[in-house]
């Protein structure tokens, strides 16, 4: 009896060594599960920096193409701006040169001029400058012979108004050259200053 007594106990023992393990097993085996899900997330999240990276480089590789042809455009656009700024100094100077050539020597026949076309232009000058002049003394004349009327007229009214006054013909001729000697003697005076000044 005695030894059933200590059986028992062991078979306790035994089914709980054997609870134990079984918790244990089933710790490591959600442990191990836990293990792969984190090395398949990992697997991932290195996957996807891979594409990212993957992508980076493609799009720098794409920019560096477009900056090298910005570049080529660039030099190529200062080349034909090159070329064309010495056309036009090229074209600059040969117009300079044939001006220059132009104006070095004379025409063919040896004088700059037609010499009856000078004739010509110096005769209309002429007359020009002769009918000017002539103008120019007619309405000269017809300003002074205006004012010799209206002296004239301003002189027989005066002598109408003296003889009025009962002062002779012979008087008043007398007191008009008098006048006429004091205007005279003023202007040379006025004359005199002006050349003194």
């Amino acid at each position: 009896g005695g030894d059933g007594a200590d059986a028992t106990p062991a078979g306790g023992e035994t089914s709980a060594l054997v609870a134990a393990a079984e918790r244990r097993a089933s710790e490591l085996s959600s442990q191990l599960s836990e293990a792969k899900a984190q090395a398949a997330s990992s697997a991932a999240l290195s996957e996807s920096t891979n594409e990212r990276a993957a992508a980076a480089e493609a799009a720098l590789a794409k920019a560096e193409a477009r900056a090298a042809k910005a570049e080529a455009d660039l030099q190529d656009l200062a080349g034909a701006y090159n070329a064309l700024e010495q056309a036009s100094f090229e074209r600059e100077a040969a117009a300079r040169s044939e001006r220059s050539s132009s104006t070095a020597a004379p025409p063919s026949g040896g004088k700059w001029y037609d010499e009856g076309q000078l004739d010509v232009q110096i005769a209309t000058a002429k007359e020009e400058a002769a009918n000017a002049a002539r103008a120019e003394a007619e309405e000269e004349m017809g300003d002074l012979l205006v004012c010799l009327g209206q002296e004239e007229a301003k002189v027989e009214r005066l002598r109408e108004a003296l003889a009025e006054r009962g002062m002779t013909e012979e008087q008043v001729d007398e007191m008009l050259c008098d006048i006429g000697a004091d205007e005279e003697e003023e202007d040379d005076e006025e004359d005199d200053e002006e050349e003194e000044s």
